[in-house]
This record gives C-alpha cells, structure tokens and sequence, in this order.
C-alpha cells in the first residue's frame, strides 16, 4: 500500500468520509493486464471484518491502483487495510497491512 502507509503506533489519519487508498502492483511477466483488485479493512486487532470491496474490476496495465472507499468508515478507530490483485492468471498474496485512522474534523461553531 502506497497510502495508506501508516503503522499501529503511527496511523494515516484521513478526514474524508471515503479515503482513496493507492497500491503499486507488479508483474514479472511483459504487457501484464491486472484484471481485479480487492481490498480489506479490518480492526485494529485484525479479528473483525469492516469492509470487504469484493473483486473490483480494473482492467489496467498501469503499476499503480486506486480505489476510493465505496461506503463510511468508522471514525476514531485505528483501522488495517490490505490489497491483492488478479492478473488474469492467479492472483497475488494479500500485501502487508497498513494503519490508519479516520478522524471527524472539528467544527467552528
């Protein structure tokens, strides 16, 4: 993951309601297409799922994947998130997880 790259002690803080999460996806193989993606949030102690995308379609011989969450986050929790990609063969480990956190801006009043 490319952002969020945050760790436990240190979380990406993100205030949007939907963060966009960026990854660099790679293939030995030339002209590779990745065909899907999917991505999965889970709690700070990594036993509750929070989100889980499914296998998004991309279609993309691009190194770099994007995806913006399709659905709230909770805020205040310390969050994991992982991604694995398909490349129209098999599909690639989960890559290690990253922190972050979504914060609710303070208002003025």
């Amino acid at each position: 993951m490319k952002i969020p790259n945050g760790t436990q002690a240190a979380p990406t803080i993100f205030s949007e309601l939907r963060p966009t999460f960026q990854w660099t996806q790679t293939d030995p193989d030339p002209g590779t297409i990745f065909s899907y993606y999917q991505i999965q949030i889970t709690n700070e102690a990594n036993d509750v799922m929070v989100l889980d995308s499914g296998q998004f379609y991309q279609g993309t011989a691009s190194n770099q994947g994007i995806w913006q969450v399709n659905r709230e986050l909770p805020p205040g929790q310390i969050l994991r998130v992982r991604v694995r990609v398909f490349d129209g063969t098999t599909w690639s480990d989960y890559s290690e997880q990253t922190w972050f956190v979504r914060v609710v801006p303070v208002q003025s009043a």
